[in-house]
């Protein structure tokens, strides 16, 4: 049975040992299987230590925080990442953000935590949705699916488009866990779902093999920087984890904003991202 847990005051603030390595899994338990949680006070006070220094309080800070991990982490389930993963990741967002916080930004320790840790999920999310594929089935799969849209089959069942393809069980597992698209930053009309259904295959050359690939990675940090109602916009516009891409018009159902929000949103983010590739050397 659980007890009810208590806010600590005081100087009461039992310290934990400097954390060097990424907790096991039986670390991330359950809020309510925590026992006492940091009150505004502890928490300065524990931020003011962790400033000058103090190890031991930096990791009482990031233990008393651990359960926010698991509790943001169940907002990115079965999207394409094990637990473990999710976990690990948000783990080191919450290292960003102790060594990030500082007193006098009107907000507690706990939501700009929460920042930290999504963004971290999100980042190793776009990182998995990349994969590449042999130019035989990139080839196949792309005029699979084009005739699915052409036909109105989108929802054909997986072993119709396993014998489609021709291709094996793990071959077809291996696909039904990536995301095969690749998106088009020019494409910011307002009529219909942002999508180019381009698989990431082989390409003739070694040199544009290389510039896809680097491209890719530069795209999906560059994303993962965005204000989080842009990268929203270009999650669901251009469905990039994995689900079907949206209108205009039901992204702003979405968010329950104005249709014209979510374009101008969609205009920025997509400004943004070109000028950060461009001074990361990609483009014109």
């Amino acid at each position: 049975m659980h007890t009810e847990a208590r806010e600590l005051t005081g100087s009461d603030i039992p310290d934990v040992a400097p954390i060097m390595d990424p907790p096991p899994l039986d670390d991330f338990i359950a809020e309510e299987e925590r026992g006492p949680f940091l009150s505004q006070k502890q928490e300065s006070q524990l931020i003011r230590r962790l400033r000058r220094g103090d190890e031991c309080a930096r990791a009482t800070l990031i233990s008393a925080h651990m359960p926010l991990v698991r509790a943001v982490a169940r907002g990115y389930r079965n999207k394409g990442l094990s637990q473990e993963d999710l976990l690990q990741e948000g783990y080191m967002g919450l290292l960003r953000a102790a060594d990030r916080f500082r007193e006098g930004l009107g907000t507690r320790f706990s939501s700009y935590a929460t920042w930290w840790i999504r963004e971290g999920m999100q980042r190793a999310l776009i990182r998995s949705r990349f994969i590449r594929l042999p130019d035989y089935l990139a080839k196949s799969l792309h005029a699979y699916l084009q005739r699915e849209e052409e036909e109105g089959d989108v929802g054909a069942r997986r072993e119709q488009r396993r014998e489609a393809l021709g291709v094996r069980e793990s071959t077809m597992r291996a696909l039904d866990f990536a995301d095969i698209r690749v998106y088009s930053l020019d494409d910011d009309s307002d009529d219909g779902p942002s999508r180019i259904e381009q698989v990431i295959g082989d390409v003739a050359g070694p040199d544009n093999d290389y510039d896809r690939d680097a491209i890719c990675r530069a795209l999906r940090v560059h994303v993962a920087e965005l204000n989080e109602k842009q990268r929203e916009v270009m999650m669901f516009r251009y469905g990039m984890y994995g689900g079907a891409p949206m209108t205009l018009e039901a992204v702003a159902d979405r968010m329950g904003v104005s249709r014209e929000a979510v374009r101008q949103l969609q205009v920025r983010a997509l400004a943004r991202l070109r000028q950060s590739l461009s001074e990361s050397g990609w483009g014109s």
